[in-house]
């Protein structure tokens, strides 16, 4: 319980030992955080195809209204006449980021060049503002930026795609809102380690898609992924990796979420599978010329992370990493902002740790057996200490893919989140970081953070400590009795 505002409510359903896995949605409503745990019954064919058959109806209902012609305020003008029917109505591989109080990006991929824009307005109805024309290539993301909305507004907006000159398609009504008001009413939802990469041990494709039927239907205004969604190891391990095939898996992510996230603004946080890691940047590793192309690894995991997803970087709105590296620009690795009355922050170790947070890549490297060596880093601690610091927001939540390493409550002791030795016998906090007020976990505390969201752990588990709660959650694909 906090000040008695937080409620955990559960739904769970246990035929045959039917598993479960969804991921967590957090509505704020005034003073009051409900703390919901969605529960997927997959076992039996008929409940699931029931299941689909609501979803499909509900989005279809909400989203798919037919465009009324006389309201198009279009700027194409078609080569031959044309006339309107409901088979050219397209749908768009649409990813929602970067939500502000006045803008929000539309990360879209087309299958064919063509000339798009984005119409836009207060009426599902009646777009009267569109962005400005623009040229897409086949298969390659592209972003439209909705600038000069109101605060605190829905807003309903769709893609209208023009091929050769003459055939226009008119994309799904969707809608997303602007950064809401204090006291406003608004969820938001979490999933972690959805490993797309293991196939039928922890990865479920069909349980996926009905996980992101749920986001859909719910519609959270904010979505966060908090890694090892994007594993590139595999391209690692048989020196294959190149910018080509690093941006598939990126891309490849993007079939599933566009199903929600049309609606949802998305954000995205690094996993240790990611390999997006300064420590492989800097070639901190014994090289191996069988491993020539493996200090590109997290240059074509950054460039790709954000071509294919439209991240926060820092501005007025958004607080964060003004770290550039050559080759990357901008990491976008971290970032904080306010919505509502929430503080939303996330954390990126990888990198800015001169070693392995985790695992590094078989069998080049091994875990650092210093845990002092891992870390944050001070530039980023300091930006942390000072969001939290200045923020006046009820509820303050922290986003990471893990705490340093696997659980959270048995091993905050360990270095630069309590301070003490592995052992829990010795406290160094001062003698290993000298520059820093307090450990990660002491500050979380006296800053008041409401809830630290992690994954790694592939469970669902609820620690509280020092009245901070460590929640981790389940992967959104796997169907197995632990997860």
């Amino acid at each position: 319980m906090i000040n008695n505002t937080l409620r955990l409510r559960s739904l769970s359903l246990n035929l045959l030992k039917t598993p479960y896995t969804l991921y967590i949605l957090i509505k704020i409503k005034g003073d009051s955080i409900y703390y919901i745990t969605l529960i997927l019954l997959t076992i039996f064919t008929s409940l699931l195809s029931k299941h689909i058959d609501a979803k499909e109806q509900y989005l279809s209902q909400a989203d798919n209204l037919p465009p009324k012609k006389q309201n198009i305020s279009g700027i194409f003008k078609a080569k031959t006449p044309h006339t309107l029917n409901k088979n050219e109505y397209a749908d768009f591989n649409i990813i929602l980021g970067q939500a502000t109080d006045t803008s929000i990006t539309v990360n879209l991929l087309v299958n064919e060049n063509s000339l798009i824009y984005c119409e836009y307005g207060l009426d599902q109805n009646n777009q009267f503002s569109h962005t400005e024309q623009l040229t897409a290539t086949a298969s390659q993301p592209i972003a439209l930026l909705l600038s000069n909305l109101s605060k605190n507004t829905q807003y309903y907006y769709r893609i209208i795609q023009q091929i050769d000159g003459a055939e226009i398609h008119y994309g799904s009504i969707h809608s997303f809102y602007t950064q809401r008001e204090k006291s406003q009413t608004f969820s938001f939802g979490v999933q972690e380690d959805s490993h797309p990469e293991r196939a039928k041990t922890l990865y479920h494709s069909e349980l996926y898609k009905l996980n992101i039927a749920n986001i859909a239907f719910n519609k959270p205004d904010l979505f966060f992924m908090l890694g090892d969604d994007f594993s590139i190891e595999s391209l690692i391990a048989d020196n294959s990796i190149s910018q080509e095939k690093v941006n598939h898996v990126y891309a490849s992510q993007r079939d599933y979420l566009q199903g929600a996230m049309h609606s949802t603004a998305l954000y995205l946080i690094n996993g240790n599978h990611e390999q997006a890691a300064r420590y492989i940047y800097e070639g901190n590793f014994d090289y191996n010329e069988h491993y020539s192309n493996l200090a590109y690894s997290p240059i074509y995991a950054a460039n790709a992370r954000s071509q294919y997803y439209a991240l926060p970087s820092p501005s007025e709105f958004y607080s964060g990493d003004h770290t550039q590296l050559e080759s990357i620009g901008l990491l976008k690795d971290y970032y904080a902002w306010e919505w509502g009355d929430a503080l939303f922050v996330t954390l990126d170790p990888y990198w800015h740790s001169a070693v392995a947070v985790d695992s590094g890549i078989p069998p080049l490297y091994e875990k650092s057996h210093d845990i002092w060596e891992i870390s944050m880093g001070d530039e980023q601690y300091h930006w942390l200490n000072n969001t939290l610091k200045n923020s006046t927001a009820k509820y303050k939540f922290v986003f990471a893919h893990h705490i340093n390493g696997r659980g959270a409550a048995s091993i905050l002791h360990n270095a630069e989140w309590g301070g003490y030795d592995k052992n829990a016998k010795h406290f160094k906090f001062n003698e290993y970081r000298p520059n820093w007020e307090l450990p990660i976990h002491q500050l979380m505390v006296q800053k008041n953070v409401t809830i630290f969201f992690h994954g790694h752990d592939h469970v669902f588990s609820k620690e509280v400590v020092d009245d901070v709660i460590y929640q981790s959650l389940p992967s959104p694909a796997d169907n197995s009795e632990d997860s």
